[in-house]
């Protein structure tokens, strides 16, 4: 008896090999093979905690600056320079700082103060002041420093008299130590302020010219006086006599008419006992 163990045998040969055309499917098609290796775990992220403590210390640190900023006493400003003035004293300007601040509180804060607002605030103050540059400081210091105006003429009205500036503006009471100053009469008697806008710069200019001018031609001017409006004037002479003249044009001009006028009476023994008028340009009247 044969002790072999018998094999059988598929009639199909090809049941006994392994299937090729499955395995390079399986690969293929991405499905994991039956002897790939397992997927490894996604490594652990960073604590997540971390971004949340650096957040929440950005916002700290962000509110800290904002305190030191907006509340607390350490950036305040430490005092205010005056610099230039001859009519406002160190103590007047620093009272209206203060006035300015209780309205304007942030203002009193180093890097926060509005210098143009602080500026506008001392020129409606003090008449007497053209411009104010205000800078800042090492030490937590305010500069102010102030440009006055320049006395330019005495203007009366009623009973009162004001030193004007040179663009017309009232700067304050005269107390007769500007006796160099020419003169103006506003024969209208219009009431008049500190600070208010009388006439403009180019009447004053032609007034101080008119003072100016009027010894080079022979004439002496006591005094100028005008009605309803600047842009006429009349000039009152030794002797009583009057000039009419028109104050938007040259002042010389009408002084040399005015200088040749009384000059051609007196050569025709016409004396002049009146007035002049030389507003006309090329003519001139007189009575």
């Amino acid at each position: 008896m044969n002790n072999q163990r018998r094999v059988r045998r598929s009639s199909n040969p090809s049941l006994d090999q392994p299937n090729q055309t499955d395995q390079t499917q399986s690969f293929s098609s991405g499905r994991r093979p039956i002897f790939a290796t397992p997927k490894q775990n996604t490594p652990l992220k960073p604590f997540s905690g971390r971004k949340i403590l650096y957040r929440f210390g950005l916002v700290l640190f962000g509110a800290f600056v904002a305190w030191i900023l907006l509340f607390s006493d350490w950036l305040n400003i430490r005092g205010i320079v005056l610099k230039n003035s001859n009519t406002i004293s160190q103590s007047e300007i620093q009272t209206e700082y203060e006035t300015y601040i209780a309205q304007y509180p942030i203002d009193n804060k180093y890097f926060f103060i509005n210098e143009i607002r602080f500026e506008d605030a001392i020129k409606n103050r003090y008449p007497t002041v053209a411009k104010v540059n205000i800078y800042r400081t090492f030490f937590f210091k305010i500069v102010v420093d102030i440009k006055e105006s320049t006395p330019a003429l005495v203007w009366k009205t009623g009973n009162q008299a004001w030193i004007i500036s040179d663009d017309g503006r009232i700067l304050k009471p005269d107390n007769g130590k500007e006796s160099s100053l020419g003169s103006v009469q506003d024969t209208a008697q219009i009431t008049v302020e500190k600070g208010d806008q009388v006439t403009n710069q180019g009447f004053v200019t032609f007034i101080r010219n008119i003072y100016a001018s009027s010894q080079a031609y022979e004439i002496k001017v006591t005094g100028v006086e005008i009605a309803s409006t600047t842009q006429e004037a009349t000039l009152r002479l030794a002797g009583g006599l009057a000039v009419r003249v028109d104050t938007t044009r040259s002042a010389q001009d009408q002084l040399k008419a005015a200088q040749a006028t009384i000059a051609t009476a007196k050569k025709d023994n016409k004396p002049i006992t009146q007035y002049i008028d030389v507003r006309v340009p090329g003519r001139t009247f007189y009575k």
